[in-house]
């Protein structure tokens, strides 16, 4: 299958539905939310910490088309209210843990690579896309993809 052109349209459930989906299950996580920013995705919640206390915490993912890939980068991490720049290798190495046996997905640095047609053959179906742009706004975003170059 070749997907010429497409524009596909998310909503905040949606993407609340694919999270939850993918997601690992995780009982230190609490009240996780998944929203759609003109900034990216927007994952807030608190972590249930060993010695009674939850930490709130907000990541903010942007999406970016790639060719035959979509592209999620880590662009800010707050735990706390605070800026959680020591944290975000602890936290992309999770990520990278997660996603390690997971056909077409790698992690590299700060971003998550999906590739779509690697994805799409594990489940047995053949694709060719060429996703060329991701427009984001409050509670939306576009993916549209146009014809494959050759």
């Amino acid at each position: 299958m070749e997907i010429q052109s497409l524009k596909v349209f998310l909503t905040d459930a949606d993407v609340a539905g694919l999270a939850a989906e993918h997601l690992p299950e995780n009982d230190s996580i609490e009240g996780l939310q998944v929203r759609l920013t003109p900034e990216g995705v927007l994952v807030q919640g608190q972590y249930a910490t060993g010695f009674g206390f939850k930490v709130p915490f907000e990541t903010v993912w942007q999406l970016n088309a790639a060719g035959s890939r979509i592209d999620v980068k880590l662009d800010t991490i707050k735990v706390a209210g605070l800026p959680g720049g020591m944290l975000r290798t602890v936290l992309m190495r999770m990520v990278r843990d997660n996603v390690e046996n997971q056909v077409g997905v790698s992690v590299a640095d700060d971003t998550i690579h999906i590739d779509v047609p690697v994805v799409a053959q594990s489940r047995g179906v053949e694709v060719r896309v060429n996703f060329t742009a991701v427009r984001m706004s409050v509670g939306a975003a576009v993916v549209e993809v146009h014809e494959p170059e050759a």
